[in-house]
């Protein structure tokens, strides 16, 4: 994913509530795909119940499994890896998604 200095960026996440039911959700950066670690928002069920600033979001309704996360005010040191994990239960069942993230000034 690629935005610009000052803009909203989305970085994509999806999963299948009909099949896996609403589940527990974090964003992290740099995190392991095991756990949330340097969580920037997670929820519990449909509320979010944790986010580090306000510059994070979910773009959408949560019951819909759109998990996208938004990020205003983008700045360079957004650039970087971000991982989607939605819980399911059960030993290595969760769902993990990881994203690229750079962001520019504009300039060519």
């Amino acid at each position: 994913v690629v935005g610009l200095v000052g803009d909203m960026v989305i970085l994509p996440c999806h999963y299948d509530v009909s099949t896996y039911g609403i589940s527990n959700v974090c964003w992290g950066r740099d995190q392991s795909w095991f756990s949330c670690e340097h969580t920037l928002i997670a929820t519990e069920g449909l509320a979010v119940n944790y986010k580090e600033s306000h510059r994070y979001s979910f773009t959408s309704n949560l019951q819909s499994g759109d998990v996208s996360l938004s990020i205003k005010a983008a700045e360079k040191a957004d650039t970087g890896f971000y991982i989607c994990r939605i819980e399911i239960p059960g030993l290595f069942n969760d769902l993990s998604y990881r994203v690229y993230l750079i962001i520019t000034n504009g300039e060519h």
